[in-house]
């Protein structure tokens, strides 16, 4: 029978450490979120919003943890040092059922 039963958080998820890194091709820059886990496997909409502006990506996280933003030549985000950064969690399982989303985590983008 198809999968009809949308995955739910288990726990709040947590913004962790940010990390910027200058590399040879332009600088990396990341936040880890902690707690991503739910009822189900699931991969995660990331909604982050800077100045009013939103940019949607999907992630696979890995260990119960997902880094949003860019490493050394790519990334799903790109965030200006400084930068104001709101971002909502969405978990969506492998039959396409969204669950709810997060509450918005905060964070200022890091820089050199």
């Amino acid at each position: 029978s198809a999968d009809t039963a949308a995955p739910a958080l288990e726990q709040r998820p947590v913004a962790g450490e940010t990390k910027w890194t200058a590399y040879g091709c332009g600088p990396g820059s990341s936040l880890m979120v902690r707690q991503v886990k739910a009822t189900e496997p699931v991969f995660f909409e990331a909604a982050a919003t800077v100045n009013g502006q939103t940019t949607v990506g999907l992630l696979l996280p890995r260990e119960h943890e997902l880094e949003l933003g860019h490493g050394m030549c790519s990334g799903g985000f790109s965030f200006k040092p400084g930068a104001r950064v709101s971002v909502v969690l969405t978990p969506v399982d492998f039959a396409g059922n969204r669950g709810a989303p997060s509450e918005p985590l905060t964070f200022t983008a890091p820089g050199p």
